[in-house]
């Protein structure tokens, strides 16, 4: 299973498994979930979890190196929200591979709640999903 992550065995929670994914926090910015779903979609191995991911950046070289690449509008207070996808499986263990809405339209349903939390963005993959 090129890409995935796959455990030896299934964590305790998956839901705290997949919030603390989205988890980190550096001198330079800080993101945590602030929208969780779970998603059962046709032709996936096991459920689809959309996580809505607010990242703020902390420094003024962090925000010029985002403003630079230029994907996702950057709010007044320095933060953009992205959509973080994770396909997941019960074979082997409990695995799983991750994406973001800019990896194209690999998993597409993901729920309001998650999209209408998201920055605007001019990813054209974004865009697509």
């Amino acid at each position: 299973m090129m890409g995935w992550l796959v455990y030896n065995t299934r964590p305790h929670s998956i839901v705290d498994e997949i919030r603390s994914l989205c988890t980190f926090e550096t001198d330079a910015r800080r993101a945590r979930p602030v929208a969780l779903a779970k998603v059962l979609e046709p032709g996936q191995a096991g459920p689809v979890w959309y996580a809505a991911v607010k990242c703020e950046l902390r420094t003024p070289e962090a925000a010029l190196a985002h403003k630079e690449r230029g994907d996702f509008a950057l709010q007044a207070d320095n933060s953009y929200t992205f959509a973080a996808v994770f396909l997941t499986t019960e074979e082997d263990g409990w695995g799983y591979k991750d994406m973001d809405e800019t990896a194209g339209p690999v998993a597409d349903h993901a729920p309001a709640l998650i999209l209408d939390v998201l920055t605007p963005t001019s990813a054209e993959f974004a865009l697509n999903w």
